[in-house]
């Protein structure tokens, strides 16, 4: 915090001991408070101001362990890291998120919720060359389109769909053989589909 003024000497504890005592300034929060000065000098804000941000953080890293946390970690990673396995056909392409999702987890849950997510559908843009914004994209079932062949699924959702089953396949407890019955295709081609070993493009 800030230090504004030197203040007396004053009993500390209940030993007997004395220390010094300053008039310090939250940054945050702009409240004066008088603290032992070495407390004050080595808090960062006061400790109302510290409760909020612990409760914040609190609630920030609860968000990380949900699917909705996955799927915007992973359309990020595979718009801005060119490690990711699907980068390629993505990031590699010029496909971007739009600022307000990139920077914010929680904007994006705000859209998500109220747009009919639920834990069972996956991400898809309706312009498969356009970028993640909330006018472009939807939520479909992983299951919706079962009998499809592969390059009609391809056709019809776009790469999204596809990408975002193989995603599903490493965050949930979907299983290959899953998959192969979900898209109607071979174990062979699920094998490479979860791998990234396809170019869809």
């Amino acid at each position: 915090m800030k230090l504004l003024k030197i203040l007396d000497m004053r009993e500390y504890g209940t030993q007997g001991r004395t220390k010094r005592y300053c008039l310090f300034e939250c940054p945050m929060c702009l409240e004066q408070l008088e603290r032992v000065k070495t407390e004050g000098l080595k808090s960062a804000q006061c400790k109302t101001c510290t409760n909020k941000l612990n409760a914040k953080k609190a609630i920030t890293h609860g968000s990380t362990k949900t699917k909705l946390y996955k799927v915007w970690s992973n359309m990020k990673s595979r718009c801005n890291n060119p490690k990711a396995t699907f980068y390629s056909n993505y990031g590699g392409r010029g496909i971007k998120v739009c600022k307000k999702w990139d920077k914010s987890f929680s904007k994006f849950e705000k859209w998500a919720k109220s747009n009919g997510y639920s834990t069972e559908l996956v991400i898809d843009r309706i312009d498969n060359d356009g970028k993640y914004k909330p006018s472009n994209c939807r939520f479909v079932s992983v299951s919706k389109n079962n009998n499809n062949a592969r390059h009609s699924m391809v056709l019809k959702h776009g790469i999204d769909y596809l990408s975002e089953v193989c995603e599903c396949y490493q965050n949930t407890d979907i299983t290959q053989e899953e998959i192969s019955v979900l898209l109607n295709i071979s174990s062979a081609s699920v094998s490479n589909l979860v791998t990234g070993k396809h170019n869809y493009i």
